[in-house]
């Protein structure tokens, strides 16, 4: 890392920065169970709240939709591999940080190979069996091993996390972080739904 220069490192979200999770599990979940939730309704980072469910059935649920054709099948966010292509393009170095867990490795490599192959160098899942939405990766311990200076994040927590580390964040908006309110290095994207359109503007203006 240290041949590259610190600005031109970013770490990416993966759900529903790169890839369509959560519009995805909606869609599989009315399939399943018969139900019209809308992806508004996804207003908090529990799933189990979401569908009045307990935790231990929503982690159920979550994981019958991982071993499903709706998951193998899940598509990019808009704008997502054209703004990643550019990226790459002038020599940014990109890594995935998800907090996935680590048995879904191999699925999630399949599909960021997919529709960014060659584009990431590095993937770091979470290790650790979690309910899923529940617990959180440590990405702000991920930029600064990595020297990045940029996370392109949805969670809120995750956001001021690393802002409080000194990491600029770049937070897409979507129903579950509507309680932000606007502190020192995050900034919100995507309002309009012009997510990654907004982030790489920002991004360039930025280094």
């Amino acid at each position: 890392m240290n041949s590259i220069s610190k600005n031109k490192v970013i770490v990416v979200d993966i759900d529903d920065v790169l890839l369509e999770f959560t519009k995805s599990l909606n869609n599989f979940y009315n399939k399943r169970y018969e139900t019209n939730f809308s992806f508004e309704d996804y207003c908090v980072y529990n799933f189990s709240k979401i569908w009045n469910v307990s935790e231990t059935e929503a982690t159920k649920r979550v994981f019958d939709f991982f071993d499903s054709e709706d998951f193998r099948k899940i598509e990019p966010l808009e704008g997502s591999t054209d703004a990643i292509k550019e990226l790459f393009n002038q020599s940014y170095f990109l890594i995935n940080a998800t907090s996935r867990h680590a048995m879904l490795r191999e699925k999630t490599k399949e599909s960021i190979e997919k529709y960014f192959q060659g584009m990431f160098s590095k993937l770091h899942t979470n290790k650790y069996f979690t309910k899923p939405g529940l617990f959180l990766l440590d990405k702000s311990k991920i930029c600064h091993e990595n020297d990045a200076s940029f996370i392109v994040e949805d969670n809120l927590e995750t956001a001021i996390r690393c802002a409080e580390k000194g990491i600029e964040v770049i937070l897409f908006d979507k129903p579950w972080n509507q309680s932000f309110k606007e502190e020192n290095k995050i900034k919100r994207v995507g309002k309009n739904k012009n997510h990654w359109k907004e982030a790489l503007e920002y991004i360039l203006n930025q280094t």
